[in-house]
């Protein structure tokens, strides 16, 4: 291979990886279900146990809706805590959700705010929809080669 070949080669490769990158996006539905996932987690810890575990059953269903409609769409679920700097936005989202979810219980069960999770619960879901969403960036920029 001489040196126009592999830069072809290499050209091909790059143009193959902006396509794909481009193609991998997911709707604010999708997005806005991860949200939901978490927001109904933290808002759970207001309900009584038995709907807890209620509300515990419907996100694994939803969760698991989410990886079926993206095999069905795309033919594959990409997790997202994998290898790169999507890592360090899986990583953020679940320490803002963790932190949101201790502040929730401490509200309720220190402070008495026994709806604390509630309110928390539905502030989670457009803020988890945004971090999804940045998620998705990151990926497609990944993707691309331009990390």
């Amino acid at each position: 291979m001489d040196e126009d070949e592999a830069r072809e080669a290499l050209a091909a490769l790059q143009t193959s990886r902006e396509r794909l990158a481009g193609q991998a996006r997911w709707s604010l539905a999708r997005h806005a279900s991860v949200g939901a996932v978490l927001g109904i987690l933290i808002a759970s810890y207001a309900l009584p146990m038995l709907l807890q575990v209620g509300t515990f059953v419907l996100c694994i269903l939803v969760l698991r809706w989410i990886i079926v409609r993206d095999r069905k769409r795309d033919g594959f679920f990409v997790n997202g805590y994998r290898p790169g700097k999507t890592r360090i936005v899986a990583i953020a989202m679940a320490v803002v959700a963790v932190s949101v979810l201790l502040l929730a219980l401490a509200s309720a069960r220190l402070l008495g705010l026994w709806w604390a999770p509630l309110v928390l619960g539905a502030l989670m879901l457009p803020v988890a929809t945004l971090m999804s969403l940045w998620w998705e960036r990151v990926y497609r920029r990944e993707l691309a080669g331009r990390e």
